[in-house]
C-alpha cells in the first residue's frame, strides 16, 4: 500500500511539474505567480485530455524530430506544447504562419535535422502546431481525428464548424496565422442569437441592467439554462430555441492572461490572432497593448454581472457549479466558486485588479460593481451578446404569480404595477373573455430607465382561433377547400376543428428591436410613394413602382439576399384568419429545389393610423415547432398548396403595432427552404377600442434568394 501511495504521489508530482513547465512557456510567469490561481491546474487537466490524439501513429514523427521518446500517456505530450509555445514567443511578427512556427522549431538545439519528414508527416506536424495555437488561446477547438489524413486529403478543422463543412486546405499553413483563424471565424455556423465578439453597432451604447441580466431573472423568467463551454469564442452565445446560454468554464485561464500582460508585452502572433478572430477592426479595443487583454477581462466581469451581484443568482449558480464539479472532477476550475458564487466580499476584493476592465474600476483601482453597465464602454467586446440576452429576457412574461412577484427586471414598473393592481382589477372586473369576445385592454404607465420619460406599454386581451389539438389529426391531415364543393352529405370544405383561446397581444414599443432571423418578423420605418386612391382603384398601375420601392428597402436591410423578387401584390380589407403562415404549393418544387430562399411578406395599412383589425404576429422564440405547428393542405381547382397552422400554447407571445402608420412596414418570414429559420404566424384580431375607419391594407410577397 505504501508503495502504491508513493507511486501515486510521484505521478502527481511529475504531472504538476509538466503542468508548470507548459504554463510557464505559455504565459511567461514564474511558478509563484502561477500558483496564485490553483484553478490553472484544471486548465492543464483539460489540455492533457485534449493531447490524447497526439499519441496516435500519425504523430509519431513529432517526437522523433524533437529528440523525445514517443509518449504512451498524454501527460508525456507536454514537451510538444511547450516547444510550440516557445517558438511562438520567438517569432516577433503578427503575420507569421504555421510554417514559420515549424521552421522555428527546427532551430531548437534538440531538433534532429537528419530526420527528414514525408509530406504526410509534415502535414501532421502542421496540424499539431495549429492545435496548440487553438489550445493556447482557447479560441477554437481543433479536430484531431485524422480520418482526412488517412484518406489522403489532410486539412485543418475545428469543432465549431458544421459536420458537413470542409476544413481549410493545408496550403493555409503558409498564410498568416491570424488569417487562418479569421477564415474559421467567417465559416462558423450561426443561429438566430449568435453574434460575433466585438460586433459593431450603429445604435450607440445600450444600458445593461443587472436586474435583467442576473441569472436569477434569466432562469426564473426566461427559463434559460447554462451550458459550460471550453472556448472563449462561444462565451455568452445564446441559443434561444433551446434557451441555452454558453459560459466559458476556465476563468483561471483568463486571469493568467491578465497577469501575463502586466509582466510582458503581448505575444505578436496571439495578439494578431485575437484581433482577427474577434473582428476588432470595428473597434479600438486592441489598438493599444494595454487593452490586449480586454476580452479576458470582460469574460471575468461577465461572471460578476450574471452571477455574483445578486443573492438569488449566487444561490442558483452554486447548484449549477456543484453539478459541473461532479461531472468534470479534476477539470473543475476553483476560481468559478469565487467569481460566480461569492458576493463582493474580502475574497473578491483581494483578487488582482488587473482581472477587471478598466472601465469597471474605481478611482482607487478596485473593482466597482454597479447596477447598470454600458455595452460599449464596459463591454466593448461582448456587449452586443449581452444586449441580445437582455432583449430576450425583457420580452419574457412571468408564467406564475410567484414569478411575477420575483420579477424585478424593472423596479419602477414592479412597484407601479403592484400599487395599481387593486385599482386595475376593480376597473376591469366586469370584462370577462367569452369565446371570441374581448375581455379588456389595459395600459400601464411606467418610467423608462433609459430615457427617463414616461411611455405606455399597451396590451389587448382577446380571443384567437387556433387549430384544436384533436385526435382526428393523428390519422387525418388538416385541409381546407378553396372552391365550391357539391352538396353531398359526405363532402366537407374543411376538417379544421377550431379552439378559441384567450391571449394577450402586446403593443410593440419604440425601443423594441425584433429581428427577422430571431423572432420571425421585424418593423422597418420607411416612407413610400404609394397613392391611396390609385392603390384602391387601379392597383395594377402602381404595383411595379411600389414593389421596386419595397425591394430597395429590403435589399438595404437584408444584404444577405442576392436577389429579391415579388410574386404577389394585394390590396385588401379585413381578412378573418386564424394564426397561419403560407407555404409554396405543389407544382413549384422544380423551381425551389436546391435553392436557399425565404418567402417574405411586407404588410402595412394604406391609411393610418390604423387600429381596426390590426395584424397580430407571434414571436417565433415562444413557439415549440415540434408540438405547436400543424401543416394543412389548401385544395385549389388546379393545384394543392400548404400552410401551417398553430395549436394553442400558453407560452405564445403575440405583438401588434398600435396605431400603425403607413410608414410602419411589418416584415415577416412565411417559410424558408431549410425549414430551420424563424417564421411568423399571424392573423388579424378585433380591437374593440379602435376608433379608426375600416382597415385598408396592402401586402407584397417576395422570394428572397441567397
Amino acid at each position: 500500500m505504501q508503495k502504491q501511495s508513493d507511486k501515486a504521489a510521484h505521478a502527481r508530482s511529475t504531472a504538476e511539474g509538466s503542468y508548470m513547465m507548459g504554463l510557464q512557456c505559455l504565459f511567461a510567469l514564474t511558478e509563484d505567480q502561477l500558483r496564485v490561481f490553483p484553478g490553472a491546474i484544471a486548465y492543464c487537466e483539460y489540455l492533457e485530455r485534449c493531447f490524447q490524439p497526439l499519441l496516435a501513429d500519425e504523430f509519431a514523427f513529432l517526437w522523433a524530430a524533437l529528440g523525445e521518446e514517443r509518449p504512451y500517456k498524454s501527460v508525456q505530450c507536454w514537451p510538444w506544447f511547450s516547444a510550440v509555445c516557445n517558438a511562438v514567443w520567438k517569432l516577433k511578427y503578427e503575420d507569421s504562419s504555421i510554417e514559420d512556427v515549424w521552421e522555428c522549431l527546427k532551430l531548437f538545439p534538440n531538433y534532429r535535422n537528419a530526420v527528414k519528414p514525408s509530406e504526410r508527416q509534415l502535414h501532421a506536424c502542421h496540424v499539431a502546431i495549429f492545435s496548440v495555437l487553438c489550445w493556447a488561446t482557447m479560441t477554437l477547438q481543433p479536430r484531431l481525428s485524422w480520418v482526412n489524413l488517412n484518406s489522403g486529403s489532410p486539412c485543418l478543422m475545428v469543432h465549431q464548424q458544421g459536420s458537413d463543412q470542409p476544413g481549410l486546405k493545408m496550403d493555409s499553413v503558409r498564410r498568416p496565422i491570424h488569417a487562418v483563424f479569421r477564415q474559421f471565424h467567417c465559416t462558423m455556423l450561426t443561429n438566430r442569437w449568435k453574434h460575433p465578439v466585438n460586433e459593431s453597432t450603429t445604435h450607440g451604447s445600450t444600458v445593461l441592467h443587472v436586474t435583467s441580466l442576473n441569472f436569477a431573472s434569466l432562469s426564473t423568467i426566461g427559463k434559460i439554462r447554462l451550458q459550460w463551454v471550453d472556448n472563449l469564442t462561444s462565451h455568452l452565445d445564446f441559443d434561444a430555441t433551446n434557451r441555452c446560454l454558453s459560459i466559458f468554464k476556465f476563468p483561471s485561464f483568463c486571469a493568467l492572461n491578465t497577469l501575463a500582460a502586466e509582466n510582458s508585452p503581448p505575444v505578436p502572433i496571439f495578439k494578431g490572432l485575437l484581433r482577427a478572430l474577434y473582428g476588432v477592426n470595428s473597434s479600438d479595443a486592441f489598438n493599444h497593448s494595454d487593452n490586449s487583454v480586454q476580452s479576458y477581462q470582460e469574460v471575468l466581469m461577465s461572471y460578476r454581472l450574471l452571477f455574483g451581484q445578486t443573492y438569488n443568482s449566487r444561490k442558483l449558480v452554486r447548484a449549477a457549479l456543484k453539478q459541473l464539479r461532479d461531472e468534470t472532477d479534476a477539470e473543475y476550475d476553483q476560481l468559478l466558486d469565487l467569481v460566480c458564487g461569492q458576493s463582493y466580499d474580502k475574497a473578491v476584493r483581494e483578487l488582482p485588479v488587473s482581472l477587471w476592465p478598466i472601465a469597471c474600476r474605481s478611482y482607487e483601482g478596485a473593482l466597482q460593481e454597479e447596477g447598470t453597465y454600458s455595452s460599449q464602454d464596459d463591454f466593448p467586446m461582448f456587449g452586443q451578446r449581452l444586449v441580445k440576452i437582455q432583449q430576450f429576457t425583457l420580452r419574457q412574461q412571468p408564467s406564475r404569480l410567484r414569478d411575477l412577484w420575483r420579477d424585478r427586471r424593472n423596479p419602477l414598473q414592479w412597484y407601479t404595477f403592484w400599487a395599481e393592481l387593486p385599482n386595475w382589477r376593480s376597473q376591469h372586473a366586469n370584462y370577462i373573455l367569452r369565446n371570441r369576445a374581448i375581455a379588456s385592454e389595459a395600459t400601464l404607465t411606467v418610467w423608462s430607465i433609459n430615457t427617463r420619460e414616461p411611455h405606455q406599454f399597451a396590451f389587448v386581451r382577446t380571443g384567437l382561433q387556433y387549430l384544436a389539438r384533436d385526435k382526428l389529426y393523428e390519422v387525418e391531415k388538416p385541409y381546407s377547400v378553396e372552391f365550391e364543393i357539391d352538396n353531398s352529405v359526405s363532402a366537407k370544405s374543411t376538417n379544421h376543428i377550431l379552439a378559441t383561446e384567450p391571449v394577450t397581444i402586446y403593443a410593440i414599443g419604440p425601443s423594441d428591436a425584433f429581428e427577422l432571423d430571431i423572432n420571425g418578423f421585424c418593423v422597418i420605418k420607411a416612407e413610400t410613394n404609394l397613392n391611396v386612391q390609385d392603390a384602391l382603384t387601379r392597383p395594377e398601375t402602381v404595383e411595379s413602382d411600389y414593389v421596386n420601392e419595397i425591394k430597395a428597402i429590403l435589399h438595404e436591410r437584408f444584404p444577405d439576399y442576392d436577389r429579391i423578387e415579388a410574386f404577389e401584390f394585394v390590396v385588401c380589407t379585413v381578412q378573418l384568419y386564424f394564426p397561419h403562415q403560407y407555404i409554396y404549393g405543389t407544382g413549384q418544387e422544380d423551381f425551389f429545389r436546391g435553392r436557399d430562399l425565404d418567402l417574405i411578406n411586407v404588410w402595412r395599412p394604406i391609411v393610418g393610423p390604423n387600429d381596426d383589425w390590426p395584424l397580430a404576429i407571434c414571436d417565433y422564440t415562444s413557439i415549440d415547432p415540434e408540438n405547436d405547428v400543424a401543416v394543412s393542405d389548401l385544395l385549389h381547382p388546379d393545384r394543392i398548396g400548404e400552410n401551417q397552422l398553430l395549436h394553442p400554447n400558453k407560452q405564445h407571445r403575440w405583438y401588434y403595432i398600435e396605431g400603425q402608420q403607413t410608414d410602419d412596414l411589418l416584415v415577416f418570414r412565411n417559410v424558408d427552404s431549410t425549414g430551420k429559420r424563424a417564421k411568423a404566424f399571424h392573423c388579424a384580431f378585433f380591437n374593440p377600442k379602435s376608433t379608426s375607419p375600416p382597415r385598408l391594407s396592402c401586402e407584397v410577397r417576395f422570394v428572397g434568394l441567397r
